[in-house]
C-alpha cells in the first residue's frame, strides 16, 4: 500500500502538463452550475450554457491542457487506499493462530481488524440497499437507508454527494462515413446516453462541426450531421440533457456559423494561446521542462523573469506564436546543448537558431525532412546567366537582412527557363539562408485531405520562421494557390485562403521570403499578386549565345572534347531540341552520361576478358550491353557498314568480338572524349520522349511545306504552345460562293476539347473578318490620296468582288494546342494578296494581331501585343530569314539574343502599323527583291550599331529603302483597285478571273 501511495504522489509531482488555475476554476464552476445544479455566487463568470470552444494554433496545448483541467476540476484525484478484510485477517491469523477459534477467536482480534470488519459489513449493506432501490415500492426508503450507510463509510471521498459522470472524447473519424444519414447516428452514439450526466470533448472540432467549405464530403451527410448537432445542443440548452460540450480547434473559421454562434453567444470561447502570453504561466512551463530534464536551478541565482522576457522577445522577432510545445522544446534543446539554463544563452543567435532547428525537426518530423533542403555544393552565383539574378537577389537580401517590405515574388516563365535554379544559386551565394523547397506532394498526407494540406502549409511557415532567415520556394505554385472558383465550392479554395492568410500581416512572414514559381501565371489567384503581397518577375530564359555557351562550358568543365568539336557545335545541336537553359543542361548531361556509360562498359569488358577470355560470360555481357558497345565502335571510327549490320544481327556482332575488345581497350587506355557521334546519340535519346517526338515530327512536316517561291495567298504565321514555337502556314484562295454562303471560310482547327476547338475556330474566323475590314480601311486610305480615284468606295469594290466569291483561309497547323494563333497580320496579308492577286514573299514569318485602325489618320492598323514571341521567332528563323513581331514585343528581344540571328543574316523586325510592312512583304519583281536584301543588311548594321552605343540617326538609309518599297507597292495596289473597279462595273465581266483583270 505504501508503494501504491508513493507512486500516486510521484505521478502528481511529475505531471507533464501545466494548467492555468483560472481555467480549472472556470470548468469547476461550469460543472457545479450545469451538472450538479448548484447556485454559484460569481454567476457572471459562468456561461449561460455548458458550451466551451477552445481555440489556438497547432502546438498550443489545447487538447492536453483542457483534459488536465477537466481531471483537476471535476474528477477527484485523491488516492484512497482500501484494505482487503480477508487479506488482513489471514495475515493477522498467521501470527496469532487462536484467532481461528470459532466464536472465541474474534474476541482476541485487534481493534483495526474489528473496524475493518465493520467497514466490510457496511459495504455489503450499501450494495444490498442499492439493489433494493430499483423496486418502485421501496425505492425511496432503500435510497434513504443506502445514504445513511454510505455516510458511515470512511473510504468515500469527503464530498458524500458525488455523482457518476460519463466522460469521453469524440474525434472526427468517429462520425465520418459515406452511408446516407449515418453521420448523425454516429455522432449520437459518440455522445452517449441522455439518462446520465456526460462530458464530451470534441477533438479537432473543425472536422466534426465543419461548415463544409473546402471539403469533398457528401452535402447530404453534412446537412444530416449539422442538424443532429444542432438538435443535441438544443436539448442541452433546454435542460433535456445534462452535458458539458467541449470542443477544440485550430481553425475556428471552419466551424459552421450557426454552431459557432451558439458557442459565442450562449457558451464561452477560450483562446488558449492567451494564457501563454502571461509571464507567470510561461515561467511555469520553463520550470516544468526543467523538472522533466532533472535540472535543478536556484531561482534566486537564475533570473527566470528575464529569461521569460528573452523568450517572448525571440518569439516576437521571429513572428512565432508562443505555445507550450515550442517553448518546452526550445528549453529542452538548450539543456541538451549546454546542460544548464542561463540568460546569456538567449543572446547567442547561432545557438538559438540551432536549438530551433531541433525544435522543428522534433515537432514536424517527416515534413521537416521533406522540405528543408541544401542546394548542391557545386552551385555558384556565377553559374546563373542573366541579369535578372541581380534584381532577384536584391529583393531577397533587402527583405531578409535589411527590413525590406517585400514579402516575396512570383517567378513566372516557361518550363526550363531557370526559375528554381535562380533560387538555388541565391542560397548558394548566402549559405546562412535556410533553403525550404516545397510542392503540393510535400503538403499532402494520405487520409488527411484538405485539412492536412492546410496544417502542413502552416507548419512550413513555422519551420521557416524558426530557421530564419529562410527562403521558401513553392514550386508549381499554381497547384498550391490556384485561382479560386467563383462559387467558392472548390475544396482547394481553402488552401488558397490559408496561403493568403499566411502572407497577410507583418508578423506572419517575418524572417522569411516566399518565392513561387509557375509556368501558368494566369492560373494563380489574382489576390496573391496584388500590392502588399507578392511581386511578379518574368523569367523568360532568353539568353544570348555567349551566356548559353557559358552554361555549356560549366557543365563540361571536367570533360574533354574530340579534336574539331567545339562548344559552339554542342550549342547548335542542343538548340534544335530545346532552347531553354534547362534544355541545354539536359543535353550536355546526356552527353556526359553516354560517354560515362560507354567508358564503364569498356572497362568492365576488359576486366571480364582478362578473367574469362572469350567465354560465355563475356558473350552474355556483350549481348546485354550491345548498345553502348556499338556506340564505342562508332565513336572510335569503326566501319559504318559493319556497325549497321551488327545492329540487326547479333551473331555477326559477336563474331566481331576481337574488334570490340580492341576498341574497348583503346577507349580505356587512351583519352575517350565526347565526339560528334555523342551529339547525334544524345539528340536521338532525348527525342524519344513521345510528346517531344510528336512535336518534332509535326514541325519537320510543316517546315517541309514552306513555299519555295513567292505565291499569291501563301504566308507563314507562327504559334506558341507547350513552350515551343510552331510554324503555321496559311493558304488563302478565292473560291466560288454558294447562294447564301459566307464571304469568309476558315478551315483547320487547333487541338483540344470540342469546346476549345469551337472557340479557337471562332477566334480565327474573327481574325479573318478583322483582316478583311483592315484591308478595306487600308484601300480607302490609298484611294483617298489619289485625285483620280478619291471618289471610289473601297468597301463597295471589295463587296462587289465577293458577291459571288468567298475568301477561304486554310490553317495548315491543325495539331497545336493553344488559345488560337495570333494570325491577324498573316491573314490580313493573305487577304490583300488574294483580293488583288499579288504574290507574297516566301522568306518571312509574322505574328501579331492588328487593330482595324491606326493610331494616326495616315496609319492603317496598329499592332497588338501577343505572347511567346521569342519561341515563335526562334522557330521561324530556323528556316526563314525575317520574322515580324509587334513593336511592343520586339523590345523583349535583347541584343545578345538578336546577335545570334544577325551572324546568320537573319533579323527580327518590329511592326508598328500594317501599312509599314506592306512594301516589304508583297513581291513585285526581282529589282524589288534586291532592295529587300539591301534593307535586311541595313537593318542588321543598324542594330549592331545600336548595340555598340550608336544613335537613332543611323537608320536614315533604312527609311529611304522602306519608303521606296512602300511607294512602289502602294502604286501597284492603287492601279489594281482601279482595274478591279472598271471591270466590276460591267456585269458581263463577272466570270473573268483576276489575273486577266490585272494583266
Amino acid at each position: 500500500y505504501d508503494a501504491i501511495y508513493l507512486v500516486h504522489k510521484i505521478e502528481k509531482e511529475i505531471q507533464d502538463v501545466f494548467v492555468p488555475p483560472e481555467l480549472v476554476q472556470l470548468i469547476h464552476n461550469i460543472y457545479l452550475a450545469h451538472l450538479r445544479k448548484e447556485v454559484i455566487r460569481e454567476r457572471e463568470a459562468i456561461p449561460k450554457q455548458p458550451f466551451i470552444l477552445v481555440v489556438g494554433p497547432t502546438g498550443s496545448g489545447k487538447t492536453h491542457t483542457i483534459q488536465a483541467a477537466i481531471e483537476q476540476a471535476i474528477f477527484d484525484d485523491t488516492l484512497i487506499i482500501r484494505k482487503d478484510f480477508k487479506a488482513e485477517w489471514e495475515e493477522e491469523a498467521a501470527h496469532r493462530p487462536w484467532l481461528r477459534l470459532p466464536l472465541l477467536g474474534w474476541l482476541f482480534a485487534s481493534p483495526e481488524l474489528k473496524k475493518l470488519a465493520q467497514e466490510e459489513d457496511r459495504i455489503k449493506q450499501l450494495k444490498r440497499w442499492e439493489k433494493l432501490s430499483h423496486f418502485p415500492l421501496i425505492k425511496k426508503y432503500a435510497q434513504k437507508r443506502a445514504s445513511q450507510v454510505a455516510q458511515q463509510l470512511e473510504w468515500l471521498p469527503e464530498d458524500k454527494d458525488s455523482i457518476l459522470v460519463d466522460y469521453n472524447t469524440i474525434s472526427p473519424h468517429q462520425v465520418q462515413t459515406k452511408w446516407y444519414g449515418e453521420t448523425g447516428t454516429y455522432f449520437l452514439a459518440a455522445m452517449g446516453s441522455e439518462k446520465h450526466p456526460t462530458i464530451r470533448h470534441i477533438l479537432e472540432a473543425h472536422g466534426v462541426l465543419s461548415d463544409g467549405k473546402g471539403t469533398q464530403g457528401n452535402d447530404v451527410q453534412l446537412v444530416t450531421l449539422q442538424a443532429t448537432i444542432t438538435e443535441t445542443m438544443d436539448k442541452i440548452a433546454g435542460g433535456l440533457r445534462d452535458c458539458i460540450l467541449i470542443a477544440d480547434t485550430h481553425s475556428p473559421s471552419k466551424i459552421a456559423r450557426d454552431i459557432y454562434r451558439r458557442f459565442d453567444e450562449q457558451g464561452i470561447i477560450i483562446d488558449i494561446s492567451e494564457f501563454w502570453q502571461r509571464e507567470e504561466y510561461l515561467a511555469e512551463l520553463i520550470k516544468l521542462e526543467l523538472r522533466q530534464n532533472n535540472v535543478n536551478i536556484d531561482c534566486s541565482q537564475v533570473p527566470l523573469g528575464k529569461i521569460v522576457n528573452a523568450i517572448k522577445t525571440i518569439f516576437d522577432r521571429k513572428g512565432l506564436d508562443i505555445t507550450p510545445a515550442y517553448v518546452r522544446k526550445l528549453i529542452h534543446s538548450l539543456l541538451e546543448a549546454k546542460g544548464d539554463l542561463r540568460l546569456d544563452y538567449f543572446n547567442d543567435e547561432q545557438l538559438i537558431r540551432e536549438c530551433f532547428k531541433n525544435v522543428a525537426r522534433n515537432l514536424y518530423g517527416e515534413l521537416f525532412q521533406r522540405i528543408v533542403k541544401r542546394p548542391p555544393d557545386d552551385y555558384g552565383w556565377d553559374d546563373y546567366q542573366g541579369s535578372i539574378k541581380d534584381d532577384f537577389l536584391e529583393m531577397v537580401i533587402s527583405s531578409l537582412f535589411y527590413g525590406g517590405l517585400d514579402k516575396g515574388v512570383v517567378l513566372a516563365g516557361p518550363p526550363g527557363s531557370g526559375k528554381t535554379f535562380l533560387t538555388m544559386v541565391a542560397v548558394a551565394a548566402y549559405p546562412e539562408i535556410t533553403f525550404i523547397s516545397i510542392k503540393m506532394d510535400d503538403l499532402y498526407e494520405e487520409g488527411h485531405g484538405i485539412q492536412g494540406i492546410i496544417k502542413n502549409l502552416e507548419g512550413v511557415y513555422d519551420i521557416a520562421k524558426m530557421l530564419a532567415p529562410s527562403l521558401v520556394v513553392i514550386n508549381e505554385a499554381d497547384a498550391v494557390a490556384k485561382k479560386r472558383s467563383q462559387q467558392g465550392m472548390d475544396p482547394m479554395d481553402a488552401v488558397t485562403n490559408k496561403f493568403l492568410d499566411l502572407l497577410d500581416g507583418d508578423r506572419s512572414v517575418r524572417g522569411t521570403f516566399t518565392v513561387m514559381t509557375t509556368n501558368l501565371l494566369e492560373n494563380l489567384d489574382g489576390a496573391l499578386i496584388r500590392p502588399g503581397r507578392l511581386k511578379v518577375m518574368s523569367v523568360s530564359g532568353k539568353l544570348g549565345e555567349r551566356e548559353i555557351i557559358k552554361i555549356i562550358r560549366r557543365e563540361l568543365r571536367d570533360e574533354s572534347l574530340a579534336e574539331g568539336l567545339s562548344v559552339t557545335d554542342i550549342y547548335v545541336e542542343a538548340k534544335r531540341i530545346n532552347n531553354t537553359p534547362a534544355g541545354y543542361v539536359e543535353f550536355v548531361r546526356k552527353l556526359k552520361e553516354l560517354r560515362r556509360v560507354e567508358l564503364r562498359t569498356a572497362q568492365r569488358l576488359c576486366q571480364l576478358s582478362k578473367q574469362f577470355g572469350g567465354g560465355e560470360e563475356v558473350r552474355a555481357f556483350c549481348q546485354s550491353n550491345s548498345k553502348p558497345l556499338l556506340r564505342i565502335l562508332e565513336v572510335l571510327g569503326a566501319d559504318e557498314q559493319l556497325i549497321k549490320r551488327a545492329r540487326g544481327d547479333f551473331k555477326f556482332f559477336i563474331s566481331q568480338f576481337d574488334l570490340i575488345k580492341e576498341k574497348a581497350t583503346q577507349a580505356v587506355n587512351l583519352a575517350y572524349p565526347i565526339t560528334l557521334a555523342h551529339l547525334r546519340h544524345a539528340r536521338a535519346e532525348l527525342l524519344k520522349n513521345p510528346q517531344r517526338q510528336a512535336w518534332q515530327s509535326l514541325d519537320k512536316f510543316l517546315g517541309s511545306e514552306l513555299s519555295q517561291e513567292p505565291q499569291v495567298g501563301r504566308v507563314v504565321g507562327a504559334a506558341y504552345a507547350q513552350n515551343m514555337g510552331l510554324l503555321v502556314p496559311i493558304n488563302s484562295n478565292l473560291v466560288a460562293r454558294p447562294a447564301g454562303g459566307p464571304d469568309i471560310i476558315v478551315t483547320g482547327v487547333t487541338k483540344g476539347s470540342v469546346l476549345q476547338q469551337v472557340d479557337h475556330t471562332e477566334m480565327t474566323f474573327q481574325s479573318a473578318r478583322e483582316a478583311l475590314t483592315l484591308n478595306i480601311h487600308y484601300f480607302q486610305k490609298l484611294l483617298g490620296k489619289s485625285q483620280k480615284l478619291g471618289h471610289l468606295d473601297a468597301a463597295c469594290i471589295v463587296g462587289k468582288l465577293l458577291e459571288n466569291r468567298s475568301i477561304h483561309h486554310q490553317m495548315e497547323s491543325v495539331n497545336y494546342m493553344g488559345g488560337g494563333p495570333s494570325a491577324g497580320f498573316a491573314l490580313a496579308i493573305n487577304t490583300l494578296s488574294v483580293l488583288l492577286h499579288l504574290p507574297v514573299y516566301n522568306d518571312f514569318g509574322i505574328t501579331g494581331a492588328p487593330s482595324t485602325k491606326g493610331v494616326r489618320a495616315d496609319k492603317a492598323g496598329s499592332s497588338v501585343m501577343i505572347g511567346g514571341e521569342d519561341k515563335k521567332a526562334e522557330r521561324v528563323l530556323q528556316d526563314l530569314r525575317r520574322m515580324y513581331v509587334p513593336r511592343q514585343n520586339f523590345y523583349s528581344f535583347s541584343f545578345e539574343v538578336q546577335a545570334g540571328y544577325w551572324r546568320e543574316g537573319k533579323v527580327v523586325i518590329p511592326v508598328g502599323d500594317y501599312r509599314d510592312i506592306i512594301g516589304e512583304v508583297i513581291y513585285l519583281n526581282e529589282d524589288q527583291r534586291n532592295l529587300i536584301d539591301e534593307l535586311i543588311k541595313s537593318r542588321i548594321d543598324y542594330y549592331q550599331c545600336l548595340m555598340r552605343g550608336g544613335g537613332e540617326e543611323d537608320n536614315k538609309e533604312i527609311e529611304v529603302i522602306k519608303n521606296e518599297l512602300q511607294q512602289k507597292v502602294e502604286a501597284e495596289i492603287c492601279r489594281r483597285l482601279e482595274l478591279l473597279y472598271k471591270f466590276l462595273v460591267e456585269e458581263k465581266q463577272q466570270f473573268v478571273n483576276l489575273p486577266f483583270i490585272f494583266k
